[in-house]
């Protein structure tokens, strides 16, 4: 839960992994094994400072086994994305410490797909080394995005790719 969720679902108790709807998850610090080799992993960073996230989403990292793949759910990137909106090299604009964290060799390694959030709704998405960053919008004006996730398993590798992202919005249901 994040600092613009309902005040209910800070008090979700992630032992027992409660929900808010049957198909929800709440992976709040915590990493979810999705299937081979990728899981989701979360952080709803309350103190709005991304440096104060970095090692917090670090820790999360290390929790996969090491040729997992993980799809990473944050308000990381929350203040960049508002920042720079209007900047059609938005993730060249970036604070110094998103770009650092996302330029890693940890973060280029273990994240498949960045999903952030924006409060403003900007939809957005970039490639950035070998990770898919996302910004659906926001969920509260209808926005949601579906992106198709690829499983190519050969004789000598396994791994997963991002597909098409498709934005779409609840007017469109």
């Amino acid at each position: 839960p994040g600092y613009s969720d309902p005040t209910s679902t800070l008090f979700l108790n992630r032992t027992h992994h409660k929900r808010l709807t049957p198909n929800s998850r709440n992976v709040h610090l915590s990493w979810l094994n999705m299937g081979p080799y990728l899981g989701c992993a979360g952080l709803a960073e309350t103190s709005r400072s991304d440096e104060a996230a970095i090692p917090n989403i670090e820790r999360l990292l290390e929790i996969p086994p090491t040729e997992s793949k993980t799809i990473l759910l944050t308000y990381f990137y929350n203040r960049c994305y508002q920042s720079c909106a209007e900047d059609t090299s938005w993730s060249e604009a970036w604070p110094r410490p998103c770009r650092d964290f996302i330029d890693s060799d940890l973060a280029q390694s273990k994240i498949l797909m960045h999903v952030g959030y924006a409060m403003d709704g900007e939809r957005m998405e970039a490639w950035r080394g070998s990770v898919k960053v996302i910004c659906p919008g926001s969920l509260q004006k209808g926005n949601f995005v579906i992106v198709d996730l690829i499983f190519d398993e050969t004789k000598d590798e396994v791994r997963w790719r991002v597909g098409p992202v498709k934005f779409r919005s609840m007017d469109e249901l």
